[in-house]
């Protein structure tokens, strides 16, 4: 039986277990929270679904999205899906990802797909192969509306290099480090965290927490202050290596959960897919860094 109407439309600002349930249903992060990325998920799937656009969640939206069964754990149907698949595995696809429930693995669903693979730290080839599945229908885990919009600007800027290489500079570095405080022509990895959670808050009207800063020591020092140092990291976190003459020499964000081996995917700037900390580009390392190797701060 489908979970009733709890009586009161859910929107921005909204918060409470109904809002959880939502974020569940939506496969975002459930925090309890009705933010702005919980909005336009609402959103995506209200115009698959052939519903009024409005990001709020009344009883039309609560019965669609309560009517089928839950999509976590979902268990992986054994074959890769891709352009040209059909059936109900697709049909959850389509619904974890907010398009049309068609049932047919076509180019809109790819790029979703893509989308999604790409904010999450997975190979972005369009395939939901065992590890997609696994990120699309695991429970989602305490990211906030904050981080994950972070992660997702950070996936949107893998490729970015200096121009010329090995200069620090380029139009994209450049933006990266005035944005931070710091001059052109500066290491910019820690300006890049910056630039994405700042770019993430602008889009959600909201203030960004975080120092301003392209120091990488300087953010720990100021999330020890805070309270905002975790111990372990969850996707969204940032990372900080430890080490180096100040105490930490390079960051960048947890793109994915912890592996077997004890490492995470990243997505890291100023680095190359070797790891370098002084490198030319964004990159998607993975594996990418080691746990005990970092410290780490929730936005």
């Amino acid at each position: 039986m489908a979970d009733p109407f709890p009586g009161a439309a859910l929107q921005l600002g909204s918060d409470g277990d109904n809002v959880k349930k939502i974020q569940q249903r939506l496969g975002v992060q459930q925090t309890g929270v009705f933010g702005p990325t919980t909005a336009n998920s609402v959103r995506a799937f209200q115009i698959a679904n052939g519903l009024t656009d409005d990001g709020i969640v009344g009883p039309m939206t609560w019965r669609a999205l309560f009517a089928g069964p839950p999509l976590d754990n979902l268990p992986f149907p054994g074959t890769e899906l891709r352009q040209g698949s059909e059936g109900d595995a697709v049909k959850n696809i389509q619904q974890r990802l907010g398009v049309q429930q068609t049932g047919v693995f076509g180019p809109t669903t790819e790029m979703a797909v893509t989308t999604f693979q790409q904010a999450q730290g997975l190979d972005a080839d369009g395939i939901v192969g065992p590890m997609t599945w696994k990120a699309l229908f695991s429970p989602a885990s305490d990211m906030t509306d904050l981080s994950a919009a972070a992660l997702q600007v950070a996936g949107t800027l893998i490729g970015v290099a200096e121009q010329p290489l090995g200069s620090n500079r380029g139009p994209m570095i450049d933006r990266f480090l005035r944005r931070s405080g710091a001059d052109p022509g500066n290491p910019w990895c820690m300006a890049f965290v910056y630039y994405c959670v700042d770019e993430a808050a602008k889009a959600q009207e909201a203030g960004n927490p975080l120092l301003k800063t392209a120091s990488c020591s300087a953010l720990f020092r100021w999330a020890k202050e805070n309270d905002r140092l975790v111990a372990r990291p969850e996707t969204g976190d940032i990372f900080l290596c430890i080490g180096g003459d100040t105490g930490h020499f390079h960051t960048g964000f947890v793109a994915g959960p912890i592996q077997t081996n004890d490492r995470f995917i990243t997505i890291e700037g100023n680095s190359n897919e070797d790891g370098s900390a002084n490198g030319i580009e964004v990159v998607r390392r993975s594996p990418g860094r080691r746990v005990p190797t970092c410290h780490y701060v929730r936005v």
